[in-house]
């Protein structure tokens, strides 16, 4: 295949939001954080996975150059950061009025589910369908709590629902930057139609051209017919489980093709 072929079937690295995900409007809470670090840390994850509005809640800590450090390519994201610094008697109330603005409001917790409390009955971000929000525009919370405790009750109640991160019992509790790290991973996934990148599959035309050189090849070493199906059949078998790509298949055909040379040579 022709140079100019080739870039025509070059697939451009992407992750394009599907379409029916055009209309949802994620914005990152972080109530009360209390590490610079982690403020700046989680800038540069939301960079990573294309969410760009963040909220800081009452920080309880100086977000200045150690913040930035951290943010990395994040920086404009801390920089355009909306952060909301109540007067104490005025916390729930500011707090109320922020989240009002939201259509749909997500908590998080990594504390365990109990049966008698309603308030942390969790869910994982696997299980939720953004699919059925139909609003022309949803707009949608992310809520992270405290480093140390997390989202407190009353918080929780503001809340629509609570999603949980899956971790082993032995040590459940998460880094606060680590958490939003995965729960964002997790939104990525799910939002977006993720491609590999500048890969160009194989063609059945191109694995069919394969065969038939490893064929020569098997000729040249006397293999019995029924030695050659065997070896091609598995051939088949593992280029079909592989998703192989033209690269893989010329340098396979290249390969077999100087064998068949030198063996005619001899």
């Amino acid at each position: 295949m022709k140079k100019k072929e080739l870039r025509k079937k070059k697939t451009t690295s992407t992750s394009e939001i599907k379409e029916k995900y055009h209309h949802l409007k994620f914005s990152v809470v972080l109530i009360e954080p209390q590490g610079p670090i982690n403020i700046g840390m989680i800038c540069r994850s939301m960079k990573n996975f294309g969410f760009s509005d963040l909220i800081i809640f009452n920080p309880q800590c100086e977000i200045g150059s150690e913040a930035r450090k951290f943010s990395m390519h994040g920086l404009e994201i801390l920089q355009n950061a909306r952060i909301i610094q109540p007067k104490k008697e005025d916390y729930q109330s500011s707090l109320i009025e922020l989240i009002n603005e939201f259509n749909y409001v997500i908590g998080t917790s990594g504390k365990k589910t109990r049966f008698n409390n309603v308030k942390r009955i969790l869910y994982y971000v696997d299980e939720i369908d953004f699919s059925m929000i139909n609003s022309s525009e949803a707009k949608i919370a992310l809520v992270f709590g405290r480093e140390d405790t997390g989202l407190r009750n009353e918080e929780l109640d503001l809340c629509d629902f609570v999603v949980k991160i899956p971790v082993d019992e032995a040590y459940p509790a998460l880094n606060l930057s680590h958490a939003v790290a995965i729960i964002l991973f997790s939104l990525f996934k799910k939002i977006r139609d993720i491609h590999k990148g500048d890969i160009i599959t194989s063609s059945q035309s191109d694995r069919e051209q394969l065969y038939a050189t490893l064929e020569g090849t098997m000729d040249s070493l006397e293999y019995t017919p029924e030695a050659k199906e065997r070896v091609i059949r598995s051939l088949k078998n593992i280029l079909g489980r592989s998703f192989s790509s033209l690269k893989e298949i010329n340098l396979l055909i290249s390969l077999f093709s100087e064998i068949n040379k030198k063996s005619k040579l001899n």
